[in-house]
């Protein structure tokens, strides 16, 4: 096993900080004395500013000045907010690191939003995955895990992380995801762009050279395809998922239909 965790979003779950802290260090001791390569992650942090739901003021800053180099090895973070809460959190968050002289990887290892109806649409939640991810990335993100596969038959917002409902059909956050592993898997982030509107665009280049691996198109083609992914508005980004959405059959599906069989479905995974 790679990545551990230890406990669960220690600044919500009433770990008061020096506890935790203990915890995480002997923890991150034992699991190097059996496999030196491992990688001991913090219970993921829910917040980096709200004092109103953490277990004591400041947690995440104290825990910054306070823990040894030794005593982990990645950051992790469980930020479930919105985008614009999001962004501000996680710019704090860097800014935190680089005056406290904090010089580890952090990983966004459990980080999404839900899709409760009367709260948040499922094309929101899709257009909250891209833009998060790829914030975190042009932020040096070591990685980034969506939470949660599917749906959870609990009628709270907890019941609505999935990218898939509860019968694992695809919602639109699963377009999202396939677009953002078919573009940009093996990618470079180069810059950040603005427009005259003050846009915000990220450039990105495929480890070739180009835009994108290619699947047998043009390079032009699959350059105008990315830049056109890249350059959505909001309301563009939302149109293009719902495309994307209801695209169910026909050679190079983004989405497929899952048939039932003997009471069972199952998935097959893209060639």
């Amino acid at each position: 096993m790679r990545f551990w965790e230890i406990k669960n979003e220690p600044d919500l779950l009433n770990f008061p900080l020096d506890t935790y802290r203990k915890i995480l260090a002997a923890a991150t001791t034992a699991i190097h004395q059996v496999e030196p390569t491992a990688r001991v992650m913090n219970g993921g942090f829910v917040t980096i500013n709200d004092n109103s739901i953490q277990v004591e003021p400041d947690y995440v800053e104290k825990f910054l000045r306070r823990t040894g180099k030794n005593e982990y090895d990645i950051l992790a973070l469980h930020l479930h907010q919105p985008f614009p809460q999001f962004r501000s959190m996680l710019i704090q968050f860097r800014r935190m690191m680089r005056d406290t002289g904090v010089e580890k990887p952090f990983f966004m290892n459990e980080t999404a939003l839900h899709s409760m109806p009367g709260i948040h649409t499922e094309f929101e939640q899709a257009e909250v995955l891209w833009k998060k991810l790829l914030f975190s990335w042009k932020e040096s993100a070591i990685g980034y895990v969506w939470h949660n596969l599917r749906n959870s038959p609990e009628t709270s917002q907890e019941g609505h992380f999935g990218i898939m409902t509860q019968d694992l059909q695809p919602k639109p956050v699963y377009a999202a995801y396939y677009t953002l592993i078919n573009h940009f898997t093996g990618a470079k982030f180069i810059k950040s762009l603005r427009d005259e509107k003050d846009g915000v665009f990220y450039l990105f280049r495929h480890p070739d050279g180009g835009w994108e691996s290619g699947k047998g198109e043009p390079r032009a083609a699959q350059k105008t395809k990315i830049t056109e992914l890249l350059a959505l508005s909001d309301e563009q980004l939302q149109q293009k998922l719902s495309e994307l959405s209801e695209k169910m059959h026909g050679e190079g599906d983004v989405l497929e239909r899952i048939p039932m069989e003997n009471g069972e479905q199952r998935i097959k995974p893209h060639p």
